[in-house]
C-alpha cells in the first residue's frame, strides 16, 4: 500500500489483481495495456495517470467514489509550477512500487527506463 498526496488530498494505493479487474470494469480497457500505450506517447496524458492512480485506491478500499465523483473531489488543483509532472511522477512511483514489484531485475529496470523516458514529457 501506497500513500501518495495528489493536489493536496492523502490517497491510498494498492496494487494487486483485483486492480486489473476494477479497471476493466470502470474503463473497459486493460491496465497493463494501457499503462504500456500511455507511456508510448509522445505526451503523458495526465487523464490516464488518474485513471490508473483511481483503480489502485478502488484496489485498496470499497469505499472510493465512482472515478468522476473521485476527479471533482479534489481541493486544490492546478497543473502551474510542473504540477501535473508531479502528480504523475507520484502515480508512476505507486504503479511501480505496487503492479511492477519485480522477483527479477530486469523488469524493475525496463520500467524505470521507460518511466524516465516518457515523464518528461508531461
Amino acid at each position: 500500500m501506497i500513500r501518495a498526496r495528489i493536489w493536496g488530498r492523502e490517497v491510498e494505493m494498492q496494487g494487486s489483481p483485483w486492480t486489473f479487474l476494477v479497471y476493466r470494469r470502470e474503463f473497459g480497457g486493460d491496465l497493463l495495456s494501457d499503462i504500456v500505450e500511455a507511456y508510448k506517447r509522445e505526451r503523458v496524458e495526465l487523464a490516464d495517470f488518474l485513471k490508473f492512480a483511481w483503480a489502485m485506491c478502488r484496489t485498496r478500499s470499497d469505499e472510493v467514489e465512482p472515478f468522476d465523483e473521485w476527479c471533482r473531489s479534489f481541493p486544490e488543483f492546478t497543473l502551474g509550477d510542473g504540477e501535473g509532472s508531479a502528480v504523475a511522477s507520484v502515480i508512476g512511483s505507486a504503479i511501480e512500487a505496487e503492479l511492477f514489484r519485480a522477483r527479477s531485475p530486469w523488469i524493475r529496470r525496463w520500467w524505470r527506463t521507460v518511466r524516465a523516458r516518457r515523464l518528461g514529457r508531461v
